[in-house]
């Protein structure tokens, strides 16, 4: 009786001119902050769905659960291409949307176009490391960073790469021993994390068979920022960090930092007390010689080079961006390579014709025993094209994202008075998986066949029809690197062992984390040579 007595009396709400003013502002308030930009939201990505076709999504959580991001869903959006050969409109919900591109065309638009990678999860492990930096500060760092990756440079190493070849070796020999089958996957991500670690910053990777807590942390990271990605529930970082897998994502950030943060403290340290006569010096493509100062019986490493390098106007990188740029290394550097890896040795086994036309060639060029020479790399011809046929089937960084920094218009090539304008802010995924198995630039798609890298039959093939380390200026700086320490690993495979599937097994299914890798690894029977 109490409350409806008081709701009854006249002006009960606004019997002030002071609280009638309070709730004109709050109302103004409300509808500025969030009726406004809800309707723009919902309006903007109407729009865009009548845009750009796509299947018909669930009213709530749009295409997450008919395009999974599993095997089931990578192999359906290659489906889907017969549908929507040009681009089609992903929902994640009602609440977000992504445009995926699979066509050169629009691919070769947005590469060339200077628009950031729209890398939210990755970058409280990577900071503005050269992967999720953009305008002037990444124009900055890949300018100051190049010279890491020049050939010279890069020879160096081989060696490295020949020397940590027991880690894997001697498993190899313990399976082939025991006859019985093992996931070569294990073994070649330690592998990859060893050379890494010691190319970066000179480091073991591993104590005793056991991570080093910085390693451990990284491979945290990816596992906790996958279950996040494709989780509507987890989209917002004041969500999300408050969770248990938030929490552990944000430690395992911060042992990566402080253990990098130290081993860079150090090496200034070192640098600054060791001989200034030592110096090592390199050329690079334009005839530039740049030299380094070394550290006393010690190989030159990425972190000598990073603390060292100037740009145009003699300053260096600070510590914050050097920490980012050894992360971003570090971390997009091993699994990718190591999954490569993986890969590869899945398909060599499933394909024995051509591991035995690899171990041949191999055998040639390299002979049986001994270490593989730099000089030794570009005469393995038919390796390097199994090796890309792999990255074509597999295209370990099999996804990129963009975020339109302005509108954009991209012509239909199916329908030449057709055009798609796409708003700016709109998030765009570049889908290298589905590129590299489209009809219209692969012949037999699915198949195993490295001949169709050959320069007779790559010749008419549109160059963005085939983007392994992604494209245009903003491709992967360590490319090379990547490919040299994949051939080395697999040339002493080759001429030792002999690896093959386990009967009945046709095909691995692809489990797309932050890198596409084998779902439940690689499971091979080793014979000895």
């Amino acid at each position: 009786m109490a409350v409806n007595s008081v709701l009854l009396q006249p002006g009960w709400m606004s019997g002030t001119l002071l609280s009638d003013v309070i709730v004109a502002f709050v109302l103004v308030v409300v509808v500025k902050s969030v009726v406004v930009p809800t309707f723009k939201f919902f309006n903007a990505h109407r729009k865009l769905w009548k845009t750009v076709p796509s299947p018909t999504p669930h009213w709530l959580l749009g295409h997450v659960l008919q395009l999974p991001h599993n095997d089931d869903g990578y192999r359906k959006r290659v489906e889907m291409i017969r549908d929507y050969p040009f681009m089609f409109c992903y929902q994640i919900s009602w609440l977000d949307n992504q445009v995926f591109f699979y066509h050169p065309e629009p691919i070769k638009k947005l590469l060339t176009t200077q628009n950031p990678k729209g890398y939210k999860n990755v970058k409280h492990l990577l900071g503005n490391g050269l992967i999720t930096s953009s305008g002037k500060k990444w124009q900055r760092h890949r300018h100051m960073l190049t010279p890491v990756f020049y050939f010279e440079v890069l020879k160096t190493y081989v060696k490295t790469f020949n020397e940590s070849i027991p880690l894997l070796t001697d498993w190899l020999e313990k399976v082939a021993e025991s006859g019985e089958y093992g996931d070569i996957c294990k073994q070649l991500a330690i592998l990859s994390y060893s050379n890494l670690s010691q190319c970066v910053m000179s480091q073991p990777a591993y104590k005793n068979g056991t991570p080093m807590p910085y390693a451990k942390a990284i491979e945290t990271f990816s596992q906790t920022s996958m279950k996040r990605l494709y989780n509507p529930l987890m989209l917002s970082d004041k969500i999300f960090f408050r969770t248990k897998m938030g929490k552990e994502m944000l430690d395992a950030c911060n042992t990566v930092h402080e253990a990098v943060r130290k081993i860079i403290r150090d090496r200034k340290q070192v640098l600054a007390q060791s001989d200034k006569n030592e110096k090592v010096s390199c050329a690079t493509e334009d005839g530039t010689f740049l030299s380094f100062q070394s550290r006393k019986n010690k190989s030159l490493d990425f972190l000598d080079m990073l603390i060292q390098a100037k740009d145009e106007k003699g300053q260096g990188l600070g510590e914050q961006d050097i920490v980012d740029e050894v992360t971003t290394m570090f971390s997009a550097g091993q699994e990718t390579t190591a999954n490569a890896m993986s890969w590869f040795s899945y398909l060599l086994a499933k394909n024995q014709d051509w591991q035995e036309k690899c171990r041949a060639e191999v055998t040639e060029v390299c002979g049986s025993d001994g270490e593989i020479l730099w000089e030794d790399i570009p005469r393995l011809k038919i390796l390097s094209l199994c090796v890309k046929e792999t990255l074509r089937l597999y295209p370990v960084a099999s996804v990129v994202a963009r975020k339109l920094t302005s509108d954009m218009t991209f012509k239909n090539p199916y329908n030449s008075n057709q055009t798609v304008t796409l708003d700016k802010g709109t998030s765009v995924v570049i889908n290298f998986h589905t590129l590299h198995r489209h009809p219209d630039f692969w012949e037999d798609p699915e198949a195993f066949d490295p001949e169709r890298f050959t320069a007779e039959r790559s010749k008419d093939r549109p160059p963005f029809a085939y983007l392994p380390f992604s494209g245009s200026y903003r491709n992967c700086i360590g490319q090379n690197f990547a490919l040299n320490q994949i051939k080395v690993t697999f040339c002493h495979i080759l001429r030792r062992y002999r690896l093959r599937l386990p009967p009945g097994v046709k095909n691995i299914a692809m489990d797309p984390a932050i890198t596409l890798q084998p779902h439940n690894g690689v499971l091979v029977k080793v014979e000895k040579i």
